[in-house]
């Protein structure tokens, strides 16, 4: 990246983009009022599209990976080359339907560095004919966890906290638009242990409440998500089952580890809980150390984090 002063970074780790690339990042410059740093990370795309062209066209950084490693190694690897203090964390398919955004999260960011910040999500759908529009949906004010009924279960949620704010608590990050001070994700440390994609926002909302910070939504700003029908990539959910059953082993304890790991089981069948369990135990030692750490981070209880996002759930039942 160019020597020059910037608050904020924008990172964004994209696979098989392709021309989405271009066009988030077009809007992220045509809509920043300020100067704005971006890290495109490509996560070993095989598309055949040139997005180093993209990069010099908006003047950003690149990294390319050889291999694949995952959306949440990418985004723990943008963290920590972004030279600035404050870091924004992107899908490389989203837009900016406002100008200043920059400005707006800039406004907020400095006021707490033991919060992670998001926006309001707006959904973008492509119609048959390639174009992009806006659709329009019940406004959604970050997400819950259904702790009681899922292991790490996740619900968007439609009851605002406090509607006469422009900022509010929220139980869990949803949306894929989370700004953050650097150290404070270093301390957090990050998304590590998570592999490939499935449950970041779980994982790190937990650990952020579970540190004694918080998740925060600024009402004002939004972003459109394009949900998509078909990814440009191969999915499978062993990933995200894997993730699931790592983040039950990393973060519970007793009776309640033990509930979760029913859970799992109840969700996939004993043979590939088997497959994750095998997997968890030859990282044992790994693990360990990761518990210590969290151990020594923990500030709030389950119980309480799981109380919060109960409330919340209410609440949905009758909004």
């Amino acid at each position: 990246m160019n020597n020059r002063s910037a608050d904020l970074t924008v990172i964004i780790p994209f696979l098989n983009e392709a021309s989405e690339i271009r066009n988030t990042v077009a809007n992220l410059r045509d809509t920043a009022e300020g100067i704005v740093d971006i890290l495109l990370i490509n996560d070993c795309s095989n598309d055949g599209y040139d997005y180093k062209a993209v990069a010099r066209q908006y003047d950003t950084g690149y990294v390319e990976h050889r291999h694949r490693i995952g959306v949440a190694a990418s985004r723990d690897e943008g963290v920590s080359l972004a030279k600035t203090d404050y870091v924004l964390l992107l899908d490389g398919h989203m837009r900016f339907p406002q100008n200043g955004w920059d400005t707006l999260l800039m406004k907020y960011l400095p006021k707490d560095h033991r919060a992670v910040w998001c926006g309001n999500t707006l959904i973008l759908n492509r119609e048959d004919d390639g174009t992009v529009v806006w659709k329009d949906t019940y406004p959604s004010y970050g997400a819950y966890m259904e702790l009681d009924k899922e292991a790490w279960g996740i619900c968007w949620n439609y009851h605002d906290p406090d509607p006469d704010e422009d900022v509010c608590d929220i139980p869990c990050l949803l949306g894929a638009c989370y700004a953050f001070h650097k150290s404070y994700w270093e301390k957090l440390i990050g998304l590590e242990g998570l592999q490939q994609y499935g449950l970041d926002e779980q994982f790190l909302s937990y650990k952020v409440w579970m540190e004694g910070g918080s998740c925060k939504l600024i009402k004002s700003l939004q972003v459109g998500h394009l949900y998509r029908k078909k990814f440009p990539y191969r999915m499978t959910d062993n990933y995200v089952e894997f993730n699931r059953m790592f983040m039950t082993e990393l973060l519970l304890d007793g009776e309640l580890r033990d509930s979760f790991r029913k859970k799992i089981i109840h969700k996939n069948g004993v043979a590939a809980y088997m497959k994750f369990a095998e997997r968890i135990n030859s990282q044992a030692e790994e693990l360990a150390r990761m518990r210590g750490k969290m151990d020594a981070l923990r500030q709030v209880s389950f119980e309480q984090i799981a109380e919060m996002n109960r409330r919340v759930a209410e609440k949905n039942k009758t909004t």
